[in-house]
């Protein structure tokens, strides 16, 4: 169950904290980020409370270690030196804290958030798409200057801005080298120093890549049942139901079927989703287990006509879907993004009908449900 706002103060040593959604950024039983009430971010980690700090590069990183929460867009950043370590922990576009870490404790507190659901990835690109665009600042009276460092291939990208009064000046440079590791090399020696220039780590983005980028180390994959082929589209229904089921079971961060849930015993992974509240239970009050006591139902009319007089409905609600499109059930921000709603009550079905292309699927595919609406 997510913490409280009385419970997050008393990490914080009783006091105030940030006061609307923003809050809360990342809420774990061994591990709490939040918002302070003047919006820097601290991080309650393994009993220790650690508030929003910097800590100075004692010289250009040798190598890091970075891991990444897509779902909430999280990040853990450590950086190794000959003696110590830094680990920056923040959100991609916000805020960031760093601490002082013991190289020897590098590994164990890697495990640490690999087991609260962050990922390894490159210390310079996500993925093959996707780059790691840090932004250190400085500010003083009269003058703002940013810096972005970047690394596409085997080009270092830099972007200065200078906001000195009302006048802006933006200056961009890339450089060639003969290979992705001494770009890499080179983008080190500029965020040190950067560093010793007076700016520090500000926050950090995604941007896309132009160049090849090495694509990180993926998850395990996870097993799924291989279904014998429907022979028929109303059983079809039934193994494409099946697989939606095994996929809320054994992949269980970051989406849900609110079909399988139950509002009280699955509290948790609702909270997680942020979908704890009242106004999606209400929404959802008629939707909330029908699954798990599917009706008999005869196999005769059409596969979506099945459907609904077994199912009901199906509310595939995820938090984060990438490149897939979505919309929100109900029509309504506080109803769940979703990658599938079905709701003969909600939506208007009168044109649904089979699909004349539809197959089923063949052994050990993914059935999906077969039907079209028009």
């Amino acid at each position: 169950m997510r913490r409280s706002i009385q419970q997050i103060m008393a990490l914080n040593n009783g006091r105030a904290v940030y006061n609307d959604s923003r809050m809360l950024v990342f809420d774990h039983p061994d591990e709490c980020w939040f918002h302070s009430a003047d919006f820097r971010l601290h991080v309650w980690s393994h009993g220790a409370l650690l508030e929003e700090e910097r800590v100075p590069s004692p010289a250009a990183a040798r190598e890091r270690v970075f891991l990444v929460q897509k779902l909430d867009g999280l990040y853990v950043d450590i950086a190794l030196f000959e003696s110590t370590a830094i680990i920056t922990r923040g959100s991609f576009g916000g805020r960031c804290t760093q601490a002082s870490l013991k190289p020897t404790d590098v590994e164990a507190l890697a495990a640490h958030y690999r087991k609260l659901g962050f990922q390894h990835v490159y210390g310079w690109n996500v993925s093959r798409e996707r780059l790691l665009k840090r932004e250190l600042r400085l500010t003083q009276p009269g003058l703002l200057r940013a810096e972005q460092v970047q690394v596409d291939g085997a080009v270092r990208l830099t972007v200065s801005t200078r906001v000195v009064g009302t006048e802006k000046t933006v200056d961009e440079e890339r450089t060639s080298f003969a290979s992705r590791e001494e770009a890499v090399a080179a983008a080190e020696q500029r965020l040190f120093a950067l560093e010793q220039e007076g700016l520090s780590p500000f926050t950090l983005s995604m941007p896309q890549s132009t160049q090849v980028n090495p694509e990180p180390p993926g998850l395990p994959p996870v097993a799924l049942t291989a279904f014998a082929r429907p022979e028929t589209p109303h059983a079809a229904v039934d193994a494409a139901v099946a697989r939606l089921a095994e996929l809320h079971h054994k992949l269980r961060a970051g989406h849900f079927i609110v079909e399988l849930l139950q509002p009280d015993a699955d509290r948790d992974r609702l909270d997680s989703m942020g979908h704890g509240s009242r106004f999606f239970r209400d929404l959802h009050a008629e939707r909330f287990g029908r699954w798990l006591r599917p009706a008999e139902a005869p196999t005769e009319g059409s596969s979506f006509e099945y459907f609904v007089r077994r199912y009901g409905t199906a509310t595939w609600v995820v938090k984060w879907a990438g490149k897939v499109p979505t919309h929100y059930s109900g029509n309504v921000s506080g109803g769940g993004q979703c990658v599938l709603d079905v709701n003969a009550d909600e939506y208007n079905v009168r044109g649904a009908r089979e699909s004349p292309g539809a197959t089923p699927a063949r052994d050990g595919g993914s059935p999906c449900l077969p039907w079209r609406l028009a």
